[in-house]
This record gives C-alpha cells, structure tokens and sequence, in this order.
C-alpha cells in the first residue's frame, strides 16, 4: 500500500471552502412539525409555489422590514 499524497490547496478553494463554512453557520437546525402544522406549511406552501426554505427566507425579510 503507497502513502497518499495530499493535494496542495489553491486561494481560490481556500476562500470558497472558508465562505462555505460561514454560510454554515447560519443554517438552522431541523424543526419538527406536527401533524397539523405540517398540513398549514403544505398548504402555504402549495399556495405561494416556494419552497420550504425559500418561504423562510422571505418570512424573516419581512419581519426585518418591521
């Protein structure tokens, strides 16, 4: 069995790698709904078309406004 050999890291990948840890951060843990609060999102959501994260996105924009 031969030893790897290890990649050298470019800035480039550097920096990507480094802004896809920060976005990371700011993920949210997973929310478990209930049954009927499940039902309201699917219907929410069949409604406006979005997807559940992009729902969120635009809920949290609004409350800012405020």
């Amino acid at each position: 069995m031969t030893a790897r050999t290890t990649k050298q890291r470019t800035a480039t990948a550097t920096a990507r790698s480094l802004a896809r840890n920060r976005r990371a951060g700011k993920v949210l843990a997973p929310v478990a709904l209930d049954d009927a609060d499940a039902r309201r999102l699917s219907d929410i959501l069949a409604g406006t078309g979005e997807t559940a994260a992009a729902w969120v996105r635009r809920m949290i924009r609004e409350q800012a406004k405020r």
